[in-house]
């Protein structure tokens, strides 16, 4: 089984100067800016403090610097601990130390939540602080060695790549797939969340099934709109999109019915993945109002015109997704299809 950082290594210097990630409407990073990105956060765990197999946990909204911040922590060693942003304030606090993460990246939003209860933070067993996912600052709480190690970050990013960043230098791939990657906790429908330890393994095998069945379009472009910090959105959105030297737009705020239809409509991907309540919302405002009419009911029970009606009602339900959703795919998790 081939680890799924080797996947995102080969791509990234396979596709240098094409875009990787895009905070849609917003930021875009090619893969080698991704890199760059990727090798300055690496920096700041290495000097900061951070050891080998130590857990690092993620809290923020989706956006590239989540991807950015999840692909150096891993490819460093350490352990990511991807935790849901609109979980409750205490919840962060306590799954933070319940896991034993050494340092906690936040975005702007999820920091003021936790206004309040930095001193909770104290109590967790050599926790270095809270870094801002974007800018890469320390914020409250945080140690000696982080605040060190982040004002002394562009000198030593000088030091350590003179001439920029290049494809040769880059050093992610590893072996080991049975080694602890990351620990997912679940959104706590029933109860409260709780922490799966997933090896390597757990992604890497998703994305070599995943591109055996669906056909990738090199330099394509995906929507991501689902959670990066459940499995499904890390692995299938996020991870097998860069393996396959896609262009990945996250949609950074709630994917609502207009939002969404806009997203598809300009950046039309060649695969979308989706979940059924969405699909449901657009079915419920695109085709049942149609299916509706007087006509059309009447028209749908010719015998002649039923399949060619039916196979235009389809082609319209796919355009809703862009114009080439049918390279890839629309697959649909997380709930039985209604």
């Amino acid at each position: 089984m081939v680890h799924f950082l080797n996947y995102v290594e080969a791509a990234t210097k396979g596709n240098w100067d094409k875009p990787a990630l895009s905070n849609y409407g917003s930021k875009t990073y090619t893969y080698g800016e991704m890199a760059t990105s990727i090798e300055r956060v690496r920096l700041l765990l290495k000097n900061s403090g951070i050891k080998k197999g130590d857990n690092v946990a993620i809290c923020s909204k989706n956006s590239a610097e989540w991807c950015i911040a999840f692909l150096a922590v891993v490819s460093y060693d350490a352990v990511a601990v991807p935790l849901l942003a609109d979980f409750l304030p205490m919840n962060i606090v306590t799954l933070t130390k319940i896991s034993g993460s050494r340092m906690l990246f936040v975005d702007s939003s999820v920091y003021d939540s936790l206004k309040g209860l930095q001193d909770e933070f104290a109590e967790c067993n050599d926790f270095l602080g809270l870094v801002d996912i974007a800018s890469l600052k320390p914020l409250d709480v945080a140690s000696k060695s982080l605040v060190q190690a982040a004002s002394a970050l562009e000198k030593r990013f000088d030091e350590r790549f003179p001439t920029g960043v290049r494809p040769a230098d880059l050093n992610w791939c590893k072996s080991d797939v049975e080694a602890l990657a990351l620990i997912s906790y679940t959104s706590g429908t029933s109860s409260a969340p709780k922490g799966v330890m997933l090896a390597a393994k757990s992604i890497s095998g998703n994305i070599e099934i995943a591109r055996k069945l669906v056909p990738q379009k090199k330099n394509g472009a995906t929507l991501s709109i689902l959670p990066l910090a459940h499995i499904m959105g890390l692995s299938f959105d996020f991870i097998f999109s860069l393996a396959g030297g896609c262009h990945l737009n996250i949609l950074t705020s709630k994917p609502t019915p207009a939002r969404l239809m806009a997203a598809l409509a300009d950046v039309k991907p060649f695969m979308f993945i989706t979940v059924p309540l969405l699909l449901e919302k657009i079915f419920r405002s695109r085709v049942i109002p149609m299916l509706k009419k007087p006509l059309m009911r009447f028209l749908l029970s010719v015998p002649g015109l039923r399949m060619l009606l039916i196979r235009k009602i389809r082609s319209r339900v796919l355009s809703v997704f862009g114009e080439n959703i049918e390279l890839g795919g629309l697959f649909v998790g997380g709930a039985a299809i209604g």
